[in-house]
């Protein structure tokens, strides 16, 4: 592969939408107008791909860790009425799931 730029298929025909654009559309008759909104909303989706990324890579690197996010410890009271209660849900949906 050469060393430069490389334009494919997709990139060339933003590249000529862009020149046809800006060639046949008169500036005074809404081509400015048009310009001007399509900056901003241009604007705003690389702001929201850059966030996006960040945040992906944020989670990738939480995810990928082996240390725990969070541990807790109960009392045993409440361990016991928790698991009780988890227990008594099973039951009720397999019930459910039964009839």
């Amino acid at each position: 592969m050469e060393e430069g730029v490389c334009i494919d298929r997709n990139h060339s025909f933003f590249i000529i939408t862009c020149i046809a654009a800006l060639t046949y559309i008169d500036g005074i008759a809404g081509g400015y107008a048009i310009a001007f909104v399509s900056f901003f909303i241009a604007l705003w989706g690389i702001a929201v791909a850059v966030l996006f990324v960040h945040r992906a890579r944020v989670m990738d690197a939480i995810l990928n860790r082996n240390q725990l996010l969070a541990h807790r410890i109960y009392p045993a009271e409440i361990a016991r009425d928790s698991a009780q209660w988890e227990y008594r849900e099973f039951l009720e949906r397999n019930r459910a799931i039964f009839f």
